[in-house]
């Protein structure tokens, strides 16, 4: 009985930590293209440089901030997941009802 149950925690544990590590890497990401749209921008508003490059800049912000979202979002089902092994044991089946899939 015990064995599956830890089986399950070191899962969600491992899925927890990937997710947590995708989380940053995705921040990270996100940072770097707003600085990249500030500077993208501003030599646009100067003359310099085209508004296409501007748009592809936002679009590639978008999208990795959609990408984000749905990371952390992951993440929180993963911490869901990993908090309910811990608690009410293999598959969360002795939790409460309202809890359960």
């Amino acid at each position: 009985v015990l064995q599956p149950a830890q089986e399950e925690i070191q899962g969600s544990l491992k899925m927890l930590t990937q997710h947590q590590e995708s989380l940053l890497s995705l921040t990270t990401a996100v940072s770097h293209l707003e600085n990249a749209h500030e500077g993208a921008f501003l030599p646009y508003e100067v003359g310099a440089r085209a508004y296409q490059q501007v748009l592809e800049n936002q679009r590639s912000r978008s999208q990795t901030r959609q990408e984000l979202a749905s990371a952390e979002t992951g993440a929180y089902l993963n911490a869901i997941t990993f908090f309910r092994a811990v608690v009410w044991g293999v598959g969360g089946q002795s939790g409460p009802e309202e809890f359960q899939a």
